[in-house]
């Protein structure tokens, strides 16, 4: 039996869980206060801006709030337990022309301003393309075909995320380079 669309709504996964509306800057330094109109990433805030805010001291304040004159309040669909899981994905598109994709890495369901909520940077298209987990054309995963030389395999992570080995002998040796720090 089926759930019905009002179970599958309250019990289940909602739509909102898996990627948040995009916000306009990321606060990656911690602020001792999250009120006024201030500069993040290099943006000036207006209010009603939605600022993902990533390396608080305390990681409980992480998440997105939307800047104000006077304290910043957490937007409605990061404001509630059922708003946000691990995996959850955050894209912020910068006014200087680069964006950034972080994600929650925190216990699988967090109790918003009771559990520290944590991200990493997944994506940041100003970064080198060697350290970029997408291609930055168009979040398309590039794949390399490869093939062995005597015996031997070298996955180049710069060439491409995905690979498709063409094996015509055994493979003794596998490598891997260019493969960013935060990817090994």
């Amino acid at each position: 039996m089926a759930l019905q669309t009002s179970e599958d709504r309250f019990n289940g996964v909602i739509a909102t869980l898996a990627i948040k509306a995009p916000c306009i800057a990321a606060q990656t330094t911690p602020l001792a206060d999250l009120e006024g109109l201030l500069v993040v990433d290099g943006f000036p805030t207006a209010a009603g801006d939605r600022i993902l805010v990533v390396n608080q001291t305390d990681p409980i304040e992480n998440g997105i709030y939307c800047a104000q004159v006077s304290e910043w309040t957490r937007t409605p669909d990061f404001d509630g337990n059922r708003d946000i899981t691990r995996g959850t994905i955050v894209n912020v598109n910068r006014s200087v022309g680069t964006s950034a994709v972080y994600e929650v890495i925190t216990i699988p369901d967090p109790v918003i301003g009771v559990d520290p909520i944590n991200f990493r940077l997944w994506y940041d298209s100003g970064q080198a393309a060697a350290c970029a987990p997408v291609n930055p054309l168009g979040f398309t995963i590039l794949n390399q075909v490869l093939g062995s030389t005597a015996g031997a395999v070298v996955i180049d992570y710069q060439l491409g995320q995905g690979v498709t080995l063409n094996l015509s002998e055994d493979v003794t040796s596998l490598g891997f380079i260019n493969v960013c720090p935060g990817n090994v």
